[in-house]
């Protein structure tokens, strides 16, 4: 609960490299869904978008994760860079929702 980042679709990443390597942008991009959150409001979005919001998540520190290698607690990237360029990602709670969707459609959501 006290690690926050910037999640990221994959699918969502792929486009954007498409769309910097058709442009032959140059430089240091952050490339990122809008927004950030902690591990444990992502899990809860996560099962809040599937139906499953009743199931409980219990938060934990880093610590309490005992990771063989450290994590940063505060690693959001800025699209400062990709917002000069005049490019956004979505949110990243629309971006979740399209992939959970696409599970859904997939039959891999129930």
């Amino acid at each position: 609960a006290d690690q926050v980042g910037s999640p990221t679709s994959t699918r969502d990443l792929a486009r954007m490299i498409r769309n910097l390597v058709r442009m032959d942008a140059r430089g240091t991009l952050n490339v990122t869904n809008e927004g950030s959150c902690s591990w444990f409001e992502f899990a809860q979005e996560t099962l809040r978008q599937a139906g499953r919001g009743s199931v409980f998540v219990s938060p934990i520190t880093t610590a309490e994760a005992r990771r063989a290698a450290g994590r940063p607690s505060y690693s959001v990237l800025s699209p400062a860079s990709l917002n000069a360029l005049g490019l956004r990602m979505r949110p990243w709670r629309e971006a979740l929702s399209a992939y959970l969707k696409e599970l859904r459609e997939m039959g891999n959501l129930v």
